[in-house]
C-alpha cells in the first residue's frame, strides 16, 4: 500500500514533469494552481463528488456524504443557519476566549522553553474545542492536554492519513461496522476511540 506521505511525493514529481494538473484516475484532479481557487470554490460551480464519497464516512445520508450536486445542496441548506455570518459572529466570543487561553498557556509553558511544539496538534486542540463546543455544548478541554496530545484529535489525525485506505478497499469499512464493537475496538483502536465518542454523544 502507498503510504500519504509517498503519495504525495508521487504527486509532487508528476507535477514537476507534467505541471500543475495531474490526473490521478478517470474522477480526480491533482491541481496545484492558486488561480485557480475561484473556480472549484464558486458559489456557482456544479460539481458531483466521487462515488466513494457516499460510503467512507459510514453515514450515506449526510451531508458530506452526498455525491449529488443538488442533493448535497438541499442537505447543506438545512444547516445553512447555523453557520451565517451572524450565527458565527455572535459565538465570536468563545472562539475568542480559547485562542487567549491558547495563547497564554504557550506563554506560560513554552515561552523561553525550548521545548518543541507541534503545530498539527496546537490546532487540532484548538479546532476540536471550538467544534465540540458548538456542536455538543460540551467542552472536552482538549486545550489543556498535556503537550496538546489529545488523544481522540491524534485519533482523527491518524484517521485523516488512513481514508485513502478506505477509499480503495471499501468492503474493509462494511466489514469493521459489522463486527462487535468489542471486536473492533482490539483490532483497530483508532475506530475504537470514535465508537467512545459516538457513545458519549448518543
Amino acid at each position: 500500500m502507498v503510504s500519504f506521505r509517498y503519495r504525495l511525493t508521487l504527486f509532487h514529481y508528476f507535477e514537476s514533469q507534467l505541471g500543475p494538473i495531474v490526473r490521478i484516475n478517470p474522477w480526480e484532479l491533482s491541481i496545484n494552481d492558486p488561480e485557480f481557487y475561484e473556480t472549484i470554490y464558486s458559489t456557482s460551480s456544479r460539481f458531483d463528488k466521487v462515488p466513494e464519497h457516499e460510503w467512507w464516512g459510514n453515514a450515506a445520508t449526510a451531508a458530506q456524504s452526498t455525491v449529488s450536486h443538488d442533493l448535497h445542496r438541499l442537505r447543506r441548506a438545512a444547516q445553512n443557519p447555523f453557520f451565517s455570518k451572524r450565527q458565527i459572529s455572535r459565538y465570536a466570543p468563545e472562539i475568542q476566549a480559547r485562542a487567549d487561553k491558547l495563547c497564554n498557556r504557550l506563554n506560560l509553558e513554552y515561552r523561553d522553553s525550548g521545548k518543541v511544539l507541534q503545530m498539527a496538534s496546537i490546532f487540532g486542540c484548538f479546532s476540536a474545542d471550538i467544534v465540540t463546543e458548538y456542536a455538543f455544548a460540551k467542552d472536552y478541554k482538549y486545550l489543556d492536554s498535556p503537550d496538546f496530545q489529545a488523544r481522540f484529535v491524534k485519533t482523527m489525525q491518524e484517521l485523516g492519513k488512513n481514508m485513502h485506505i478506505l477509499m480503495l478497499f471499501p468492503w474493509l469499512l462494511t466489514i469493521l461496522v459489522a463486527l462487535p464493537e468489542s471486536l473492533v475496538k482490539k483490532l483497530n483502536h483508532q475506530i475504537g476511540e470514535i465508537f467512545a465518542f459516538q457513545a458519549v454523544r448518543s
